[in-house]
């Protein structure tokens, strides 16, 4: 790939496996990237603390089915293939009278449907139809095989990320903030300061479809497709809609509910915060305001309002724990930065003004953000909590005892890793070290579930992401934070952590 080509560990992103990504994209679904038929809303899970079923549903359906002499209803869920207009669904036929007349299962592709319906005598009825749609809502007309017409009216959604747990809908707000009083040390241009991106993640109680947020801008999926070692022409610029995130911008905060709890989330190494959607999405899901930072010269890209980008800084041949050292310190800055930010923002914004509680702050962040995580929960004491995702150690930048909760969530391979130890040894008042079995460090992002669509036929542990399943992999780390936070920022009963611990085979737990 292109940029620096290390992979050691200073606690770099995963821009190597978003490229096993977009290759299989490539190979599997260039031809089939156009714009989807679904919608994602709100479906959640069984369970606000653990995943009770680790095979989500991709959406829902729902509506009213009429023919010549009768009309009832329907509803069910879909099960998405390698792209979001493909896949095949499951659900219920009801009558007018609200018995249920069978169940339906098939298959659909753009514009056509086929399937069949099974009675409660276990008789089957074949069909076939075709269907049109828009953002929200579709419509169909159904051939039965012995000659009746039906037709169908509803409202559906879908999505390749995971459902929400949670009661809220999420609105998203992004933000460009100038640090004037720091300058931008990776830069040459001695007039540079500090620049960032930051998009605000808040419960909402309101939103319009049409304002779904895209997965990622253009110009960042361009800048994706580029670090491949081969070019992926086939893949259309518009495959960043296609992932169909739970967001949606001008959304309607929740106000009944606020103040709400906030929490800064710092990306790994090489990475941007869009990848770490279902760990952000979700949460705020549960009535936390989360704040995501994307961090110039040290995310994959940066892109700004006016245009500008900046890549990743490359690394120099020499001093390069230097360089790292004072890379986190930047983003350590950062992080502070956008909290005194957010407190004028709580006084003025006329949108968000009022929601933010900073009596209950907390951190959390991959790999290098989990660096950062420990440090920030070190230094200042705004921060009440810290969750570190599989997080590297720059023990340096700890100079004495940690006096904030804090729970180190690891791969397997950094499971009693001598510096987390040293770490946990650190941490004064309540620590906990988590490991996931059979998990590694890119587990902790979107990509092991993107690719559970676009190569389900290939292990996963041949593109790096372990022998657990990416989906319960996610309802590990889900539950885990959530129920951290839920204690920790929100006044729980700890013992909701250890009841999702010890729900999960997977999970070994050392706290004190």
């Amino acid at each position: 790939m292109k940029g620096n080509g290390l992979f050691h560990d200073y606690g770099l992103g995963v821009s190597k496996y978003i490229i096993c990504f977009f290759i299989v994209f490539l190979f599997f679904s260039s031809s089939l990237l156009v714009q989807g038929m679904f919608k994602p809303i709100n479906i959640g899970i069984s369970s606000p603390r653990v995943a009770e079923q680790d095979v989500w549903s991709d959406g829902s359906f729902s509506g009213m089915w009429i023919n010549d002499e009768t009309e009832g209803s329907f509803s069910g869920v879909l099960s998405l293939g390698r792209s979001s207009f493909q896949g095949s669904f499951h659900g219920t036929v009801i009558s007018d009278t609200g018995q249920t007349i069978g169940t339906m299962n098939g298959f659909f592709y753009k514009y056509t449907v086929v399937g069949s319906i099974k009675d409660n005598l276990q008789k089957i009825e074949w069909f076939f139809g075709s269907l049109e749609y828009d953002e929200t809502s579709f419509t169909a007309t159904i051939q039965l095989i012995n000659g009746e017409s039906v037709s169908c009216h509803g409202v559906y959604e879908s999505s390749f990320l995971p459902p929400l747990t949670g009661d809220y809908s999420v609105g998203v707000k992004t933000l460009h903030l100038i640090d004037s009083s720091r300058e931008e040390w990776f830069s040459d241009d001695p007039t540079d300061v500090r620049e960032l991106m930051v998009r605000i993640w808040y419960p909402s109680v309101e939103i319009d479809p049409l304002y779904r947020i895209d997965y990622m801008d253009e110009t960042t999926f361009r800048w994706l497709k580029d670090q491949s070692p081969i070019p992926l022409l086939s893949i259309p610029l518009t495959a960043h809609t296609y992932i169909r995130p739970h967001s949606y911008e001008q959304a309607v905060v929740y106000r009944d509910a606020a103040p709400f709890p906030v929490l800064l989330f710092s990306h790994g190494y090489d990475g941007v915060d869009a990848i770490y959607s279902s760990f952000i999405e979700d949460m705020v899901s549960h009535g936390y305001i989360v704040v995501s930072i994307n961090h110039p010269y040290v995310a994959g890209i940066t892109v700004f309002p006016d245009g500008k980008i900046i890549e990743i800084a490359p690394v120099p041949i020499g001093n390069v724990s230097e360089f790292f050292t004072r890379s986190l310190r930047t983003v350590i800055d950062d992080v502070f930065f956008v909290l005194d930010e957010l407190m004028i923002l709580n006084e003025v914004d006329e949108q968000l003004s009022g929601c933010f509680d900073f009596s209950k702050v907390g951190m959390y962040g991959h790999s290098f953000g989990g660096a950062a995580t420990v440090v920030c929960c070190f230094e200042d004491d705004r921060f009440k909590a810290g969750l570190t995702l599989d997080g590297v150690v720059y023990d340096e930048l700890i100079t004495g005892d940690i006096p904030k909760p804090l729970l180190l969530l690891l791969a397997e391979g950094r499971i009693n890793n001598q510096e987390t130890l040293d770490l946990f040894e650190k941490i004064s008042t309540d620590a906990y070290m988590v490991g996931v079995l059979g998990s590694t460090h890119y587990g902790y992002t979107d990509v092991g579930v993107l690719l559970s669509h676009l190569l389900p036929t290939i292990p996963q542990k041949l593109l790096g992401f372990g022998t657990i399943d990416a989906k319960h992999m996610v309802n590990i780390t889900r539950a885990i934070g959530l129920a951290f936070f839920d204690v920790y920022l929100k006044g729980m009963d700890k013992q909701i952590l250890f009841d999702v611990f010890s729900f999960y085979d997977e999970v070994v737990v050392q706290s004190k």
